[in-house]
């Protein structure tokens, strides 16, 4: 199993949650080589990665075709998709007001 979940409470949004395996283990070791150690951390209490950077979803995704991506993910994504898209607006009327 190779999930990534969203984790709402945490200061990295999203968790890989997996069983061992050394081809994940080896390639969880090179993203955390790539992002660093902040951005990509290994939480002994729950014994999974965290992570906040979408980059080391679309990373997982590329390699392992099992990735299971759960539905929490993307609707975080459309969520900030909407809120972006809010945010351009608001910039947008502040520009028409000056």
């Amino acid at each position: 199993m190779l999930r990534i979940q969203y984790d709402p409470k945490s200061d990295h949004s999203f968790a890989l949650v997996s069983d061992y395996n050394k081809s994940i283990v080896d390639f969880c070791r090179a993203i955390k080589d790539t992002y660093g150690w902040r951005k990509f951390t290994w939480d002994i209490a729950f014994k999974r990665w965290r992570f906040s950077d979408p980059a080391i979803i679309r990373a997982f995704k590329d390699t392992f075709a099992s990735l299971e991506i759960a539905p929490e993910v993307y609707a975080f994504f459309k969520e900030q998709k909407v809120k972006d898209k809010v945010e351009v607006e608001r910039a947008q009327d502040l520009v028409v007001l000056k």
